[in-house]
């Protein structure tokens, strides 16, 4: 199911754009009429997405790199002037305990889900602040707001991402910005689809029965569409939500509330 919504004439830039929650992302706010730049790594999937779906741009950028991501904002500014809209969204999850993490893995993982979204945020806000109107949306997680084991470079990004979601948000409000960030519970994606098939074969159970262990024990034991978590993210960025502001906005079928 997908809301309506109409971002006519907005700009909007996606980390990550082409694959799982952002690549969700990018259709609707294309499907909603807006000019949407994509970032991303993989050159295939990215212009696959560009050439399947109405006004997008593919940019192929490691957001790892900082001079790639000036690289980006270069781009997107000549073509653009900016963007009104920015949603970091790349990401992903490694395994491993505190004592034998590589630091190469820390260091990875806190570049792309927390260094590029503050980089992207500091490039974008001047001109968001000059057109008196803009939205940040940062992909965070239910590893944003508690400690998940074995996850340690992923869940101190995430919720670094909070802390930085929380700070723009209080430094941009005067100038009509806005940033939240979503925290969603497991999403059908295909990283999460291939950790439940590899625990189905450990285990010998059915992909089902790793659902309903996995998911959160609420009575609600599926996982999430990439579609809904879209759909809130673009009402984040509507006049309707310009009261929502410096959120952590839980999409996680009731698990927080347990």
């Amino acid at each position: 199911m997908s809301a309506t919504f109409n971002f006519e004439g907005k700009v909007v830039v996606v980390a990550g754009g082409s694959s799982g929650v952002g690549l969700a992302v990018t259709q609707a706010f294309s499907k909603a009429g807006a000019k949407v730049h994509i970032a991303a790594t993989n050159e295939t999937k990215g212009a696959a997405v560009a050439k399947e779906t109405k006004n997008v741009v593919f940019h192929q950028c490691d957001l790892t790199n900082p001079r790639q991501i000036q690289k980006l904002v270069d781009e997107v500014v000549s073509e653009d002037g900016g963007c009104d809209i920015l949603i970091p969204a790349a990401g992903y999850v490694t395994s491993s305990k505190v004592e034998e993490l590589p630091e190469k893995t820390w260091r990875d993982a806190i570049d792309l889900m927390l260094t590029a979204p503050f980089l992207l945020a500091q490039h974008f806000l001047p001109p968001m602040y000059r057109r008196k109107w803009g939205r940040i949306v940062n992909i965070g997680s239910a590893g944003s707001l508690h400690g998940l084991p074995t996850k340690v470079a992923y869940t101190s990004a995430k919720h670094g991402l909070i802390g930085l979601t929380k700070v723009i948000a209080l430094e941009a409000n005067e100038h009509g910005v806005t940033c939240n960030s979503v925290c969603p519970t497991y999403i059908r994606t295909p990283p999460i689809e291939e950790m439940i098939s590899q625990m189905s074969q450990e285990q010998s159970k059915s992909t089902e029965q790793i659902i309903q262990e996995i998911a959160p024990d609420t009575g609600c034991k599926r996982l999430l569409e990439p579609s809904e978590v879209a759909n809130y993210v673009l009402y984040l960025c509507t006049d309707l939500a310009a009261g929502i502001n410096g959120s952590a906005a839980t999409i996680d079928c009731g698990h927080s509330a347990l």
